[in-house]
């Protein structure tokens, strides 16, 4: 363009060709008047791994978003509120979904419905949860970008660590969000509210003093310090599953259950953050 190549009739048709091979193609009206177009190649780029934050700072400054999704529930407020953090991306870069998930060490990939047959975008939910927990949502974004991500990284730090307030009525009204469970080694150093040193002679206390709360929770692994964070609008009916071994056997795709079931609940603590 700097050199006045798109206003002669074949730099038009470069740009016409190049359109012709992005994820939606031309319309229809576009075809009939450029019907001499040859789509361009386009090269595949593999991302084997993310070198540090500051790619993804500058990849999500163009690819992703933050929200803020509220729901209809059936808890004491009747609302869910859900902190989400969304990649989007086309099907043939959904490698690249798969190594940001990996590097995260959180996440799951989703595809969007009522596509059309030639072109499918798949976009990836970040727990918002374990971010913060694990530190790695300030550390994602240390470099500030001007962008809208940017905007409204700054916004939703405030808001998830304003949600996170450890105080009773959070707990016990205001937490609606996430069903999810994650395993890390990279836990938080923030002090919890409460810590159970040993779950299987405090099960009962356990489920007395979680009945009716909502909140976040870890299971960490007195023997080699491996933690297990998780959330749920019902503390006490969560953490039951957990104390029944067929739920557990029944369930053993899920980390925690595997460790459960492999070390026995009296190796292990309970933290509720």
């Amino acid at each position: 363009m700097n050199n006045k190549v798109h206003l002669t009739k074949e730099g038009l048709y470069q740009i016409i060709n190049i359109k012709t091979s992005m994820n939606l193609g031309l319309s229809d009206m576009l075809k009939s008047e450029f019907n001499e177009y040859i789509p361009v190649e386009r090269p595949v780029i593999n991302t084997e791994n993310i070198p540090d934050p500051y790619w993804i700072a500058g990849f999500v400054s163009g690819e992703g978003n933050f929200s803020v999704n509220i729901t209809k529930s059936t808890n004491k407020i009747g609302k869910r509120v859900q902190l989400r953090f969304r990649v989007t991306q086309h099907e043939r870069d959904l490698k690249l979904l798969e190594v940001l998930i990996k590097y995260l060490g959180t996440g799951s990939i989703y595809k969007y419905p009522n596509q059309p047959a030639r072109n499918f975008f798949f976009y990836c939910l970040i727990s918002l949860i374990y971010l913060q927990i694990t530190k790695k949502m300030d550390f994602m974004f240390k470099k500030r970008l001007l962008s809208n991500a940017s905007m409204q990284h700054i916004g939703f730090t405030k808001l998830f660590k304003r949600s996170l307030g450890h105080t009773d009525l959070f707990y016990n009204k205001n937490f609606t969000g996430f069903n999810a469970f994650f395993g890390t080694r990279h836990f938080s150093t923030s002090k919890p509210v409460i810590v159970y040193s040993n779950t299987d002679t405090e099960r009962l206390k356990i489920l007395k003093e979680n009945r009716g709360k909502s909140g976040v929770y870890c299971w960490k692994n007195n023997l080699n310090r491996n933690t297990y964070i998780g959330s749920s609008i019902e503390l006490s009916k969560r953490f039951i599953q957990y104390f029944n071994t067929k739920y557990l056997l029944l369930n053993n795709s899920m980390a925690i259950c595997r460790a459960l079931i492999k070390y026995g609940n009296s190796n292990f603590s309970l933290e509720i953050l």
